[in-house]
């Protein structure tokens, strides 16, 4: 179980991260439709005042988009990502399907094991690659609409690994939509919204273990993960709003020798 919980931007930093995405685009030559999602995101956090929480709320999910797209500098794969972020909504307290934020989770999840191990992971088939010890890892990122939908986003995630990886693989959950559509995460403090977000995503696992036990069977696949990324709001807390990301992994002692090892090396990550 990790948590990632950044320090709050000023309102000059939206402003700021509003024009380096800006330039991030014009750099690759990418013309963004003003009606996008990342258009409106950049829009709003270059014209962003102090005087609503709306505005800063917006702020925080520029913040989001930002933190994913920073790594990217020098990537290979730069330039595709900028495009597929052009599709779709990035409003993540909206609950509608949006190819821009299914790209977005594959960039969370390849950021967020780097930073728990340092150039561990990479953009790579199916969508995220991770290398730890003798262990190759094969990654397929899914986002979660609705409970009904598990079943389906998993047979698919394991199709994915098998067409695209050789080795071994595990998928990655992202559990934020199935959270009321419009609110924050609420909690007295940072710490109980960090314990809340921990069982949700324990809770979604273990709900679903029935269905990752049917293909852990083959020995292919090592774990799953379920990320809850959100905008928490601690009324008993300063900052009140801010991101945070919890993350969750689960797996089954019934593995084959490398998918043990490979097991191992994960644990040590969360």
């Amino acid at each position: 179980m990790k948590t990632h919980r950044r320090r709050v931007s000023s309102i000059e930093e939206f402003r700021t991260m509003a024009h380096e995405l800006r330039v991030a685009f014009q750099s690759e030559g990418i013309a963004l439709n003003p009606q996008s999602g990342i258009a409106e995101l950049i829009r709003a956090g270059e014209e962003i005042s102090d005087t609503g929480i709306g505005d800063f709320l917006l702020g925080l999910h520029l913040e989001r988009v930002y933190r994913a797209i920073v790594p990217l500098s020098g990537h290979s794969f730069r330039k595709q990502y900028l495009h597929k972020l052009k599709s779709g909504n990035l409003r993540f307290l909206n609950r509608v399907k949006s190819p821009a934020r299914n790209h977005l989770f594959e960039l969370e999840v390849w950021r967020s094991l780097n930073n728990l191990k340092a150039k561990c992971a990479d953009l790579d088939e199916p969508d995220v690659h991770v290398k730890l010890g003798n262990s190759d890892i094969g990654i397929a990122c899914k986002k979660i609409y609705s409970e009904n939908g598990v079943s389906k986003a998993l047979s698919n995630a394991v199709k994915q690994i098998d067409n695209h990886c050789p080795g071994l693989g595990m998928v990655a959950f992202s559990i934020d939509d199935l959270f009321p559509e419009g609110e924050s995460v609420g909690a007295g403090t940072i710490d109980e919204a960090s314990n809340f977000l921990a069982g949700v995503c324990k809770d979604f696992l273990i709900s679903n273990e029935g269905n990752l036990k049917r293909y852990f069977r083959s020995g292919r696949i090592v774990g799953a993960l379920a990320v809850a990324s959100t905008i928490v709001e601690a009324t008993r807390d300063s900052p009140k709003y801010s991101n945070m990301q919890q993350m969750y992994f689960w797996t089954t002692p019934d593995l084959g020798q490398a998918a043990k090892k490979a097991q191992d090396e994960l644990k040590k990550l969360f």
